[in-house]
């Protein structure tokens, strides 16, 4: 007789299939009646057996090798589902950088998904990488703004694509209230003078705001500081970028952890 064990399915290829089976009902739109989506469900379930974290981090492996062209859809969920539950596996590496050289992920989101888990292991996309998909700094700016800052070596690159985005919309106040420690850091030295360059890149309407925001945060007084000339503005400059060797010279806090999901700790549901 043949022994039963032959046919158990593998601990990672049974996990693997958990993961498939929690994408695929997060993008159908299931959610629990206390609104947890599949994916909420499946993170709490890793957190809560440690002893199985090898296993998980093979079924993550696994899964991302499967991912389809016409599945880019999968890898937002998926960079969820490993950087919540901090399964970040080594070998992982390899294929998400095997996707990208091969151009197999059509989905701008899905790359930027693709770029952070990169960053997450430890080896981030080079600047000249996110500088040329410019798919996704059309479809995503912020995501791409979020993923490009803290590749480039100089402060004032740093400051100009910010300033760039404001005045073309695409970075509203909103943005820089949930991205507070960010901005801090690409002030650097003269955060006075940055804020209030940023401050006048903001509609009139968005000022007073902004100042609420400032001297929540920094504990500044921009319009005052400003009435009394202490504060000197920068003019914008066209953003020219040589981005030949540059490296990640100061990680921006918690920015590749914040794509859409993480703001409200949920994705939106959206077609595979």
């Amino acid at each position: 007789m043949t022994d039963h064990a032959e046919f158990q399915v593998p601990p990672a290829q049974a996990l693997a299939t958990r993961v498939r089976e929690a994408i695929g009902a997060y993008l159908s739109g299931v959610a629990d009646l206390e609104g947890a989506s599949p994916l909420d469900r499946l993170v709490a379930d890793v957190k809560a057996d440690p002893s199985q974290r090898t296993y998980w981090s093979a079924a993550i492996i696994e899964v991302a090798q499967a991912i389809e062209v016409e599945q880019s859809g999968w890898w937002r969920p998926l960079e969820f589902v490993a950087v919540l539950a901090d399964l970040l596996p080594s070998g992982l590496q390899d294929v998400l950088e095997t996707v990208i050289a091969g151009h197999t992920c059509p989905d701008p989101e899905g790359r930027a998904s693709i770029y952070s888990l990169m960053a997450e292991l430890g080896r981030p996309p080079t600047a000249r990488l996110l500088w040329d998909d410019q798919g996704l700094r059309q479809s995503a700016p912020l995501m791409w703004l979020d993923l490009i800052l803290p590749m480039l070596p100089d402060l004032e690159m740093r400051q100009n694509l910010v300033l760039t985005a404001v005045r073309d919309g695409s970075f509203t106040i909103e943005s820089f209230d949930q991205r507070r420690d960010d901005m801090r850091l690409v002030g650097g030295a003269r955060l006075g003078d940055w804020l209030l360059t940023l401050r006048d890149a903001f509609r009139a309407a968005d000022q007073p705001h902004f100042d609420v925001i400032v001297q929540e945060a920094f504990g500044l007084g921009l319009t005052a500081a400003n009435a009394a000339g202490n504060v000197r503005t920068v003019p914008l400059k066209p953003v020219r970028i040589e981005l030949r060797s540059a490296r990640p010279t100061q990680r921006l806090v918690s920015n590749l952890k914040r794509s859409a999901y993480n703001d409200a700790a949920r994705l939106e549901p959206r077609a595979a």
